[in-house]
């Protein structure tokens, strides 16, 4: 019969296996931790556009020309954070799509006034970073 300090102690294999879980559980946290703050590989934490210049893509309604789309984005090319504007092309569903090529990403105050300029022309449809 086992003292109850025998029947306490877990077996050896057994206090591998818990160790060898502990370790897979720690080396998983560290890869999350490290492509997600930025100090490691982190294309899967920022979806494909990682460093300027920042892709937004400006999709025109139905119907719209590549002549109207190139004027109406050209309205909005002047604006700071705007690198350079790429020609008209035809995108999902036929439709015009302009990109320009931005220094930030995102709805924020340093991309407010182009947003707020492409939102005013007529023919927009709609304005988003893709990744």
């Amino acid at each position: 019969m086992q003292t109850p300090s025998q029947r306490a102690r877990p077996r050896p294999s057994a206090r591998r296996f818990t160790v060898a879980v502990g370790v897979s559980v720690v080396v998983a946290m560290v890869v999350l931790l490290a492509t997600t703050t930025g100090r490691g590989p982190h294309a899967l934490a920022c979806a494909g556009q990682c460093r300027p210049p920042y892709q937004l893509q400006v999709l025109f309604k139905p119907g719209t020309t590549a002549n109207v789309a190139g004027r109406e984005a050209r309205r909005c090319r002047q604006r700071p954070e705007v690198d350079r504007v790429g020609p008209a092309r035809k995108g999902v569903g036929g439709l015009e799509v302009v990109t320009f090529y931005t220094r930030d990403l995102g709805r924020g105050p340093k991309t407010g006034g182009l947003l707020s300029c492409l939102a005013r022309q007529p023919q927009v449809a709609g304005t988003g970073w893709p990744g």
